[in-house]
């Protein structure tokens, strides 16, 4: 919110103090009207409207991107070891086989 107001050219302590009485107030669609370089009790009335879809995006990314992180997880701890690669046990000198041609 800071770096919002401070791009609109307001100072940002000052917007974010006005924006949380606002708040505090029950207006909730205040907020910080760029174009214009203000705050505003209703940012609706601007058509800024608080992007649900958005919100719904990132969250639905996270979880793809953990289910992604998971997956790949699955897959190393799947993978054989050295020793299970080369298949039969070893013998006692280390050796497959046994020495047997």
């Amino acid at each position: 919110m800071a770096v919002l107001a401070q791009t609109a050219g307001l100072d940002p302590i000052e917007a974010l103090m006005e924006l949380r009485s606002l708040h505090s107030q029950g207006k909730i669609n205040a907020g910080i009207d760029v174009l214009n370089g203000k705050i505003v009790e209703d940012i609706t009335k601007v058509n800024v409207i608080d992007p649900v879809i958005v919100k719904k995006q990132v969250i639905k990314a996270a979880a793809e991107a953990a289910a992604a992180v998971l997956k790949v997880d699955d897959v190393i701890a799947a993978t054989p070891t050295k020793k299970e690669e080369k298949g039969g046990k070893e013998g006692p000198s280390g050796e497959f086989g046994g020495g047997f041609d």
